[in-house]
């Protein structure tokens, strides 16, 4: 894909810090920067996608088996895989409303943020989420 920026074949990150400078390098090494208030909005969105993708692969996964990141010239695409074959779902608001819920906004954020999500089922079990962030 012509303008597409991949990051080099390493070792899978150990937490979603490592995760987030990986896409951050990608993005401050793009050829042309990204303008303004909103390439800072642009940045944090695609830092926080990342983050929450790879927490959800350790927290609910079973630990990341694939991590793959590459920006191109409107979008950057995060790839996570686990070992998990469940699929994430949305909490129930209704459910324990009279308590107070700590987490659980993870899979909204990344839905909300990113352009298109996609889920593939692995052959040898677990999944890749695909996550596109737009630039701008």
């Amino acid at each position: 894909m012509k303008g597409t920026r991949r990051n080099p074949k390493r070792a899978l990150p150990s937490s979603p810090a490592q995760a987030r400078k990986r896409v951050e390098v990608l993005l401050h090494d793009r050829p042309s920067p990204l303008p303004g208030p909103c390439g800072e909005t642009s940045l944090s969105d695609a830092l926080l996608v990342t983050s929450e993708l790879v927490t959800n692969a350790f927290r609910h996964g079973g630990g990341v088996t694939d991590f793959a990141a590459e920006v191109t010239d409107s979008e950057v695409r995060v790839s996570v895989g686990d070992r998990s074959d469940r699929l994430p779902e949305l909490p129930n608001r209704t459910e324990g409303h009279d308590r107070v819920r700590i987490g659980g906004f993870g899979w909204r954020l990344i839905l909300t943020l990113a352009r298109n999500v996609a889920i593939t089922r692995r052959d040898h079990g677990g999944k890749l989420i695909t996550a596109l962030v737009p630039l701008g």
